[in-house]
């Protein structure tokens, strides 16, 4: 059972700018009523500013998912997000256990966002995101 989540403290924030992971966006084309489909209400909420952001590459990476899993792309879900257009090379290996997740970090800190939403925390150096951009 999913939990509803205490606003007050949310509505005092002037601005909650969170990076999703293309594996959170891809569970929400898989559940409607799932946790990550949940995060991507908060949009709609009237009394929290909310920004969410994908990558241009996140983006091509949701496509290529749900066609292998014979899934239909629902492009109201990814509407939700800002896209952020990013371009190779990247120079953020240090955060990243995986390099095929790097753009993520790239994009993360390009959007200035302070949260990166994931379910696959452990491919990222997350004390150093932490420590060198507050993520």
């Amino acid at each position: 059972m999913l939990l509803e989540p205490s606003y007050k403290s949310l509505r005092k924030m002037e601005m909650i700018k969170a990076f999703f992971d293309s594996d959170v966006v891809i569970s929400a084309h898989l559940s409607n009523s799932g946790a990550a489909m949940y995060l991507l209400r908060v949009i709609d909420l009237k009394n929290i500013s909310t920004t969410f952001y994908i990558s241009n590459e996140s983006l091509k990476e949701i496509k290529r998912t749900c066609e292998r899993l014979s899934v239909k792309y629902n492009e109201k879900i990814t509407q939700r997000c800002v896209i952020e257009n990013i371009k190779p090379p990247y120079t953020y290996k240090k955060y990243v256990k995986d390099a095929l997740d790097e753009h993520i970090v790239v994009a993360t800190v390009a959007t200035a966002s302070k949260f990166l939403v994931t379910y696959n925390q452990k491919h990222f150096n997350n004390h150093l995101l932490y420590n060198d951009f507050g993520i």
